[in-house]
């Protein structure tokens, strides 16, 4: 009996080994495959972490552009009002293009205006900001159709 009960404890003691590897075993599959989960889903989070930084980028730039042809229809405008209330072109001119061409002076644009008689190409210079301003855009000549200036600021 006693090789008998030997084997038994034996036996017992294998069984409670095999359930000890076993259970660590299955613990640490659980956590592995937790583990390779979690490192998934923040593998997917910081994709659209990056995809959407990549969306807001681009939205950024395309409010940037909108915002600068917004300031060059502005300063079109002014450039034209500072041209009707000098008298140089009648009231009912109109722009005959809203997006200011950059002259080879820095800080000089120039802008094209129309009325049914004739174009007119107003040279003006950014002194401010402010570009609903008046007083911030600076006419510098306005010429007609033909090339003839009708108006240039004194020096």
């Amino acid at each position: 009996m006693s090789d008998q009960q030997h084997d038994i404890r034996s036996l017992s003691r294998e069984w409670a080994a095999a359930r000890i590897v076993l259970i660590v075993g299955f613990i640490l599959a659980v956590g592995a495959g937790g583990y390779y989960a979690w490192q998934a889903r923040q593998t997917v989070t910081s994709e659209r972490q990056e995809a959407l930084a990549d969306v807001k980028a681009v939205q950024a730039q395309e409010n940037q552009a909108e915002q600068a042809d917004q300031a060059g229809q502005q300063l079109c405008r002014t450039a034209l009002s500072n041209a009707q209330n000098y008298g140089i072109i009648p009231p009912y001119g109109q722009l005959a293009a809203y997006e200011p061409k950059q002259s080879d002076v820095k800080g000089r644009y120039v802008c094209a205006a129309a009325t049914s008689e004739t174009k007119y190409v107003i040279a003006a210079d950014v002194v401010c900001n402010n570009l609903k301003n008046a007083q911030c855009v600076s006419l510098f000549t306005v010429q007609d159709a033909g090339g003839a200036v009708l108006y240039q600021r004194r020096s």
